[in-house]
């Protein structure tokens, strides 16, 4: 019955963190421009993008209740590591509004997305006031798809003004990474001394090491599959430790894996007619959890879910049988065991608080589950609660 619950939790856990991806909802480190023109600096919240272009969540600090600003109290706001919206006009359905718009090329024209009904669209900015908002709008008809590629000879249109542009164009998908090429293609042309740019970045890989040690409260049952060929149960306390390495890109969720050691012993007995025995177990296991880390807000202390499975391997395992008669010892017998396959899941709550920049101090109290087999049957299963710490050291420059 625990095993089933610990299943459907983890199905749920992985089902929500893949739904959050979407959308981070955690605060990053900026700062605005109010409306007089004053920059603050703060922490924004990573919000969807059409949700952005109306208004955005400011808190001075982590811990403050965030302030709402929108288009008439704000001009602009930036998130770290590369993401800047200002305030400019659009028309939408026939309509001049003002909307936050991301800026994705800064120079002699500038480049700018914005979402509207679901989609992304563009705007091409000069500082003559001269501008271009393109949209692309597909349709489908009773036998066909249609492409929109009317926009292709808008921009080149609007560039018309460099020769190599019209003459040697860039291939123009309607996608971030081409129109910002073609923007800097054509400010490179016009403004040779000029320094035009992307400026918009993906956000990058982070990689984190995480030493761990941790103790868990277990029960340990065995079958009756391999030598001494009798059933038993016991309980105990393990020390674990070993370390795991964390990657995320959005720091709400992060992907850990590495390499935990436990030893775990049971001592039980087995009463017959004119003898007892006396039978103990010592196994050793390597695990290799596969685990995902969901943090539910980035405050100084935040909670958070952790799950995911686990495999191992069997470093060394052994039974004993010790044979009693009269309160005697008869014979004593060491039996090594044989495992083809550790497997197991995990899955509970932590907390987390910054220490650092670059650290941070979990402690997470989780119920693990392994089971341990002999052949193609299960032949011990390792199961209970577990209060592990760890800290968690972010290394800042990472891959793109």
């Amino acid at each position: 019955m625990k095993n089933n619950i610990l299943y459907l939790f983890l199905l749920f856990f992985v089902h929500n963190t893949y739904y959050s991806i979407a959308q981070d909802n955690q605060y990053l480190k900026g700062y605005l421009i109010t409306a007089e023109k004053d920059t603050i600096e703060g922490y924004i919240r990573d919000d969807r993008r059409i949700q952005l272009s109306q208004q955005f969540y400011f808190k001075s600090d982590l811990d403050a209740r965030p302030k709402i600003f929108d288009t008439k109290t704000a001009n602009g706001f930036y998130l770290s590591p590369a993401t800047y919206f200002e305030k400019g006009k659009i028309e939408i359905n026939g309509t001049l509004e003002d909307r936050f718009l991301e800026k994705l090329v800064d120079g002699y024209t500038r480049l700018f997305k914005y979402t509207a009904e679901q989609r992304n669209n563009y705007l091409f900015l000069k500082p003559t006031g001269e501008s271009l908002q393109i949209e692309k709008r597909d349709s489908m008809g009773q036998q066909a798809y249609f492409e929109d590629k009317k926009y292709i000879g808008e921009i080149k249109y609007f560039f018309k003004d460099c020769s190599d542009f019209i003459t040697n164009p860039p291939a123009l998908r309607y996608d971030e990474r081409s129109l910002s090429k073609a923007v800097v293609k054509y400010n490179r042309c016009v403004r040779p001394e000029e320094k035009g740019r992307q400026i918009r970045r993906s956000r990058r890989l982070r990689i984190g090491i995480v030493p761990v040690v941790g103790l868990q409260r277990y029960n340990i049952e065995t079958s009756m599959l391999q030598a001494p060929k009798i059933a038993t149960e016991d309980q105990g306390v393990a020390t674990q430790f070993g370390g795991l390495l964390s990657a995320y890109i959005f720091k709400s969720i992060s992907f850990r894996t590495g390499l935990l050691y436990g030893k775990y012993l049971s001592q039980d007995e087995e009463v017959f007619s004119l003898e007892t025995a006396e039978i103990s177990h010592e196994i050793r296991i390597l695990e290799f959890p596969l685990e995902l880390k969901y943090n539910l807000n980035n405050n100084k202390f935040s909670p958070y879910l952790v799950g995911g499975v686990r495999f191992g391997q069997v470093l060394d395992s052994n039974a004993e049988n010790a044979i009693i008669i009269l309160g005697e010892v008869a014979s004593r017998t060491s039996i090594p065991l044989t495992f083809e396959k550790v497997f197991g899941m995990s899955a509970g709550l932590g907390l987390t608080t910054q220490i650092s920049e670059r650290i941070d101090l979990n402690l997470e109290a989780t119920y693990n589950y392994v089971e341990l087999f002999y052949l193609t049957r299960n032949d011990v299963i390792i199961k209970g609660p577990a209060l592990r710490l760890s800290a968690h050291y972010h290394i800042i420059n990472t891959v793109n």
